[in-house]
């Protein structure tokens, strides 16, 4: 329950409402006790940047079965927490005056911008244990995303987002706006990016690598595909070489399973590599290599990777073994 069993508090401590109490009163609004008595507390709250006290009573906490239709637990209490600390997911929305984010235990993308974005202020902001590798490109897909969208031609009969079938032609409505020009141009895919320029330089460098020894003269396609052609040119002129070309046309029936499997790969291992390697450098000692490939070996091996890899086989009728070969 979010209501916690033992609630310790005094006057002047900081706390967090855990329950909707009104339209202004809601789930994660902080405030500070002022007064306490036998039933109930006092506390300061901000609205609307004006300080508005409420006696607040002890209320119930139930936990529900909606299936057999039964209260399977309750709890009467204050509904408070203490909120000198808050994680980056409960403050997602919050605008705060005076802020401290520590970075220390960051991991996601996206995750340090939405902490630091909660201040009003950069006067009120602080924060602490901060690195620029901190600041994680979102997966491929997200990007993708941002650049292949498009709204379109929308109509004010919204006949366009309703899923209507719609028989008119673009002549037909009064309001249709002339078709969107072709704006594309060629840019640096990593210009909106959370990389330090140091980084960007590393993955230039492994673009401009896996081009020269990967990519064949009138080849593009993605780098899924292109690790698959690679992969495969291993086993040409071996026994395995026909049961890996039938694996092969069987994973490219269904492409988009391989696709995803592969994009999340890549994205685990850029952040192993993130976070072993040094910023600022394009010479890399021994001893970051081999941490590169001590924890790279731990994730190809951990439970993790193994339950990923064993769904996307199930999802080409295939064994935790791989195709059947016969040698």
């Amino acid at each position: 329950m979010l209501a916690p069993k033992n609630l310790g508090i005094k006057n002047d401590c900081s706390i967090m409402l855990v329950k909707n109490l009104s339209e202004s009163l809601v789930n994660g609004l902080r405030g500070k006790v002022t007064k306490l008595y036998a039933k109930s507390v006092d506390v300061e709250f901000m609205i609307d940047d004006k300080s508005v006290t409420t006696n607040v009573t002890a209320t119930d906490f139930i936990v529900f079965d909606p299936v057999d239709k039964i209260v399977l637990a309750k709890r009467t209490q204050l509904p408070l927490k203490l909120a000198y600390a808050m994680t980056i997911h409960k403050s997602q929305g919050m605008t705060l005056k005076n802020l401290v984010v520590n970075c220390e235990n960051s991991s996601q993308p996206g995750q340090v911008g939405v902490a630091v974005g909660r201040a009003e202020s950069v006067e009120g902001l602080r924060v602490l244990n901060f690195k620029k590798v901190l600041c994680k490109k979102h997966p491929v897909h997200v990007t993708n995303f941002y650049s292949s969208f498009t709204l379109g031609i929308i109509y004010k009969d919204l006949t366009c987002c309703r899923g209507q079938k719609d028989t008119k032609s673009v002549e037909d409505h009064d309001d249709s706006p002339p078709a969107p020009p072709d704006t594309s141009v060629c840019v640096n895919e990593y210009a909106d990016s959370d990389f330090s320029d140091s980084e960007i330089e590393h993955l230039d460098f492994l673009d401009s690598f896996i081009a020269d020894n990967i990519l064949t003269e009138g080849q593009a396609c993605s780098p899924s595909k292109l690790a698959l052609d690679k992969i495969i040119t291993e086993f040409i002129d071996t026994p395995l070489e026909n049961d890996i070309l039938l694996f092969q046309k069987l994973i490219l029936c269904n492409y988009e399973h391989f696709d995803e499997w592969f994009e999340l790969q890549n994205s685990l291992i850029e952040d192993i590599g993130l976070n072993c390697f040094p910023e600022g450098s394009l010479k890399y000692s021994a001893k970051f290599q081999n941490d590169f490939f001590v924890k790279f070996n731990m994730y190809i091996t951990s439970d993790n990777y193994k339950e990923i890899t064993l769904k996307l086989l199930t999802k080409y009728g295939l064994s935790a073994n791989g195709p059947t070969i016969s040698v």
